[in-house]
């Protein structure tokens, strides 16, 4: 097969004629030929990339809700019988997947999402496929078929993710770590108070965002750390059997934090989610000391903070570096 680049030079024919003129080696020419292939391959985009314009993405997403949400309906209504469920469910998972490991390989981000999306549906009708098979024929027990239903959705999702930038597939894997580790404790009979369970959620949280830079996409994988963290904290605050104050101060230490990282490396949808959360355990705090008045002014000083370091990102990101004279930006 003769090496082309974009050009349509033959760079094997051109090798061969300049070893023979003697103007290279022959190990030259073959570093020649190698050099030019890789190029060209690294430069050529696929055959198969296909752009989508954000409409058309907007539009692929909604045909889907629609057409899950007629085919719901339409098995629901028409078919009593489980068998035929089953079957069903079946069926359009191995479609869906079927389906959504081509949409991916087209190229392109649009096409990525929407493919992920395909395969977050596939994951969801398959584990509702095994559930059902377990509760309606095998016949299990409700903790057994809930362990094993986990163990399945976890599996599967990480062989569709497998560490790759595929974030509803990384979040469904994570997930199903926490789902896993749940039904396995239900399953013992082993009860725990929810303010532990609480900070269990926590710490899985924090280890996801300490294991960001292992985890792709990475991005994701912080802000989905960080929500769990901040989901987790202020569920405290609801649990008679912890400390009110422990709840309030572990909230908005955990705010606090999401915030500084945030900031830090210029995370704009996590430090809006990090600053909402950080606000609602002030309020909590607030009406819990509302006739104390050192926690007033406690309060106040926090959220005057939280006002300004909100002030201080807006204007780190409007700022713009000017060059000095005679110098010009890079492009």
């Amino acid at each position: 097969m003769k090496l082309r680049n974009l050009a349509g030079v033959d760079w094997s024919s051109k090798s061969r004629e300049w070893v023979d003129a003697e103007l290279v080696t022959v190990e030259q020419a073959d570093a020649i030929v190698h050099f030019e292939g890789a190029h060209a391959a690294a430069s050529t985009p696929p055959a198969y990339t296909v752009s989508l314009s954000p409409l058309a993405e907007v539009m692929a997403y909604l045909a889907m809700v629609f057409t899950v949400a007629s085919g719901t309906t339409l098995v629901v209504q028409s078919f009593r019988t489980t068998g035929v469920r089953l079957i069903t469910l079946g069926l359009v998972a191995v479609a869906s997947l079927a389906l959504g490991g081509r949409v991916v390989r087209l190229g392109g981000n649009a096409w990525e999402r929407i493919g992920g999306v395909l395969l977050a549906f596939a994951t969801a009708c398959a584990t509702g496929f095994v559930a059902l098979l377990l509760t309606r024929y095998i016949k299990t027990s409700d903790d057994v078929s809930q362990l094993v239903t986990s163990i399945f959705f976890t599996a599967l999702s990480f062989a569709l993710w497998r560490n790759r930038d595929r974030f509803l597939q990384m979040a469904a894997s994570l997930g199903g770590i926490f789902w896993v580790i749940g039904s396995a404790i239900a399953l013992t009979g082993l009860s725990l108070r929810p303010w532990i369970t609480t900070m269990l959620f926590w710490s899985g949280g924090m280890a996801i965002v300490l294991l960001r830079d292992k985890i792709h996409p990475t991005s994701g994988a912080l802000t989905l750390g960080w929500v769990i963290c901040l989901a987790s904290a202020p569920t405290l605050l609801f649990d008679s059997t912890a400390p009110y104050l422990f709840g309030s101060l572990a909230g908005i230490t955990t705010s606090a934090l999401a915030i500084g990282m945030s900031h830090f490396r210029q995370r704009r949808v996590l430090f809006i989610v990090a600053v909402i959360a950080m606000f609602f355990n002030l309020i909590r705090l607030f009406t819990h000391f509302a006739h104390s008045g050192a926690a007033l002014v406690v309060v106040f000083l926090l959220s005057v903070g939280a006002i300004v370091l909100i002030v201080v990102r807006f204007i780190s990101s409007q700022t713009v570096v000017q060059p000095p004279p005679g110098e010009q930006l890079p492009e």
